[in-house]
């Protein structure tokens, strides 16, 4: 059984993952447009319950691109995985970012995650800073490109350019880098919208809602209650949850926050108007107003 634990990044799916995993022992997987970043950083405690997804579809996923509904032969490859897999009592639960469209507007079960955009945002550009554009991922992207063939002069100047913004951050233009990568990565995009929507108004198939707020408060309850909307039974096996200071511990650049509301003193006027602007609808059709 394949249940999508769909969001835009920073609305909370990591730790949905983690509730999952501590608390009712179900893995969870990744590969649409997301990936495990405590993994990926280095974090010996596997707290996602993280697993790889079966060979067949980590190949069909080695070409980073959308599978549209376009009846081309690589969506169809596809869609025949998706359905053997979804045809299993084992319950795959698969984190990702994409929008529904982009995973041939299918009709498996899904948790929608939704946060706040514009406090997604914000977490989205620090995150940007504390965790994807850091000197440490970038070596680590330049040292295995050796075994993948993969452009290692690209590779050293990313290295160079993210020594550089590190150096800049030390130095006291913090807060003139955040809003660089906020213009740059966020504030001009209505991809919040879209990965929100596609899922919460698609024709087909059951989606159950969860709201980051909700969440934090609930994790337990929020968790139990999404399964149960998709007619999923699960039973609680340990109570132990772990608690923000604990995963701040875990990856401090990763979970930095983790509250609502930020977004009114952080996000510079120009660029939440353009956020705003853009995203509107979704905004207003969430109950963010």
């Amino acid at each position: 059984m394949i249940v999508w634990l769909a969001s835009y990044p920073r609305s909370g799916n990591t730790l949905f993952r983690i509730i999952l995993n501590t608390v009712f022992k179900i893995p969870t997987y990744t590969g649409f447009m997301s990936d495990d970043d405590l993994a990926i950083d280095g974090v010996k405690q596997n707290i996602t319950g993280h697993e790889n997804l079966p060979l067949p579809l980590q190949q069909a996923l080695e070409e980073k691109a959308p599978f549209f509904d376009d009846g081309s032969t690589r969506s169809m490859q596809l869609k025949s995985l998706l359905d053997k897999m979804d045809a299993e009592e084992k319950i795959y639960v698969i984190k990702t970012h994409s929008t529904n469209n982009e995973i041939l507007n299918n009709s498996y079960r899904c948790i929608l995650l939704v946060r706040d955009g514009r406090d997604a945002a914000i977490s989205m550009a620090w995150y940007v800073i504390n965790v994807h554009m850091t000197v440490k991922r970038a070596w680590r992207d330049l040292v295995s490109s050796s075994s993948k063939g993969s452009n290692r002069a690209l590779l050293l100047f990313i290295l160079v350019k993210r020594t550089w913004l590190r150096l800049n951050l030390i130095i006291g233009r913090k807060q003139s880098i955040f809003r660089q990568i906020l213009a740059m990565y966020v504030a001009n995009k209505d991809r919040w919208s879209k990965v929100s929507q596609s899922w919460a108004n698609r024709a087909k198939g059951k989606t159950a809602l969860v709201y980051f707020d909700d969440l934090v408060k609930h994790p337990v309850e929020s968790v139990k209650q999404a399964m149960v909307e998709l007619e999923i039974n699960i039973s609680e096996v340990d109570n132990k949850v772990p608690t923000f200071s604990e995963l701040k511990k875990i990856h401090p650049g990763f979970f930095r926050q983790g509250e609502s509301g930020r977004w009114k003193s952080d996000f510079p006027k120009a660029e939440l108007a353009v956020f705003e602007g853009l995203n509107h609808h979704a905004l207003n059709m969430f109950g963010f107003n």
